[in-house]
Parts: C-alpha cells; sequence; structure tokens
C-alpha cells in the first residue's frame, strides 16, 4: 500500500492497511473555500453536495488550517474529529473496499489517501470435473501518462501551421495574379 494522490472530479475504489482510512488535505493557500469528498453509499443516499448515492465530507479551508487530516474507520465514521462529521453511512464493498469522489478541490489544495491501493477486480474461472471455482484478485495499477495527450497537442499544432502556411501561399498567389498588367 502506497500513498496515492487525488484530483478534483476523481472517483476511485481502494483498499486500505489498518484499521482506519487516512486521508490527507494540504492546504497551500487558500481561504475560504470548500472542498467536498463523496464516499459510496445506498443508492436512494442524499447527502448536501454530493451526488444522490453518496456520503458526504465538506469543509471550508481557512488560512490556518495547513492540513487537514481525517480518519475514516471500517465502519465508516471518522475518528479524531469534533468539527466535522460524514453525512449519510457509507457502504464498502465485500473485499473492504472503499469508493471515494472528490467532487471538489480548491485549485491550491492536494488530496492525498496515505496507506490505499487502487481496487482493479479481475475474475477467472477454473472449471474441474466436480466444481467450479471464481477467484476474485486485486491488483495494483499504475498512473497513466499523458503521451496521448501531446501527441494531439503536437497534431493539432502541425495542422493550424499547415493552414496558415496554406493561407499565406494562397494570398500570394492572388496577389500576384490581380499585379500582373493586362496585355
Amino acid at each position: 500500500m502506497a500513498e496515492m494522490r487525488l484530483y478534483a472530479g476523481e472517483e476511485v475504489t481502494v483498499t486500505f492497511t489498518g484499521p482506519e482510512l487516512q486521508i490527507e488535505i494540504d492546504n497551500h493557500k487558500t481561504e475560504g473555500e470548500m472542498f467536498v469528498m463523496c464516499f459510496k453509499s445506498y443508492p436512494n443516499n442524499y447527502a448536501r453536495r454530493c451526488p444522490i448515492g453518496y456520503a458526504s465530507l465538506y469543509y471550508l479551508t481557512s488560512q490556518w488550517g495547513i492540513t487537514y487530516r481525517y480518519y475514516i474507520t471500517r465502519r465508516g465514521h471518522l475518528s479524531d474529529t469534533s468539527l466535522t462529521d460524514v453525512l449519510g453511512p457509507i457502504v464498502f464493498g465485500k473485499d473492504g473496499s472503499i469508493t471515494l469522489l472528490v467532487y471538489k478541490l480548491p485549485s491550491k489544495c492536494t488530496l492525498r489517501v496515505l496507506n490505499a491501493a487502487k481496487v482493479v477486480p479481475t475474475t477467472t474461472t477454473t472449471t474441474t470435473t466436480t466444481t467450479e471455482k471464481t477467484t476474485t484478485t486485486i491488483a495494483s495499477i499504475k498512473e497513466t501518462s499523458y503521451k496521448t495527450v501531446y501527441f494531439v497537442i503536437g497534431g493539432l499544432a502541425l495542422l493550424l501551421i499547415i493552414i496558415i502556411a496554406v493561407g499565406i501561399v494562397w494570398i500570394l498567389w492572388h496577389r500576384k495574379t490581380n499585379a500582373t498588367p493586362p496585355p
């Protein structure tokens, strides 16, 4: 298990070690902005500031709060806090996993989950003559690179250069045909 950094709008299912999930939000000089974290709940659960089906945890940043730490127990409650609470029940998966949605995060804040790993469910089926066995394993995945984004931006830049070059050639050719005196 390792530290994971999450960004606004990102939803991830994680497993964690120990009795509680450790969440840390670093505030880099923002004041009066709200961060909202949502946790998977029952489908009909409605909690303030989160989509239906999620429990919510939200708080306003202040100039005095440099780091906010939250500890979610395996029962779905916050421990070591009296200033805020999770609104709505948190539902855990059969494997003890929890689904987090970073619904809103101020631009100068970073959110880290300290003792978690992403869950990638893979199912394998083994068939024997007498029984069938289904096994679910959890694998960690690495973060993706931005190579595709760079190729798309490069392709668009090349297309823009070609359009500009064709436009300049057309203008110069059009001027040349207009500039020739009639016979």
